[in-house]
């Protein structure tokens, strides 16, 4: 069973710890979490990506559907946010009927070349077990 309670907190960027807000098993309140990370959910800032994504699933908890949408979808464009968050958003961005997709022939073109190696994998599978 893995601690929660325990968090490993080696620095990978040399940093100063200015202050804590929470204490274990304290809630932290969505109006809490906007108003500390909204700054830094602007594209161009170095945390735009990890910051967005919270404030705009804090917007979520909050019916704030019409302001989490667009967040998504900036999130999904943005070239330096990670490959995985990107996805996520995209995702997440079309549930809220958010378009977060400018590069259609690309998504499409992926999605039909993963298609065409999961086909020739399971051939390939296929003709194995026959031998």
């Amino acid at each position: 069973m893995h601690d929660y309670r325990k968090a490993d907190l080696s620095p990978k960027l040399t940093s100063r710890i200015t202050e804590l807000n929470v204490t274990e098993g304290s809630r932290v309140k969505k109006d809490d979490v906007i108003a500390r990370l909204e700054p830094m959910a602007v594209p161009g800032k170095p945390f735009f990506g990890s910051a967005g994504e919270l404030v705009a699933m804090a917007y979520v908890e909050q019916g704030k559907e019409n302001l989490a949408g667009p967040l998504f979808a900036e999130i999904a464009r943005d070239k330096n946010a990670p490959d995985a968050l990107r996805a996520r958003a995209r995702q997440i961005a079309g549930l809220m009927g958010t378009d977060a997709i400018d590069d259609v022939k690309e998504v499409v073109d992926q999605i039909e070349r993963n298609s065409a190696a999961r086909q020739a994998a399971l051939q390939q599978a296929a003709q194995q077990a026959g031998q």
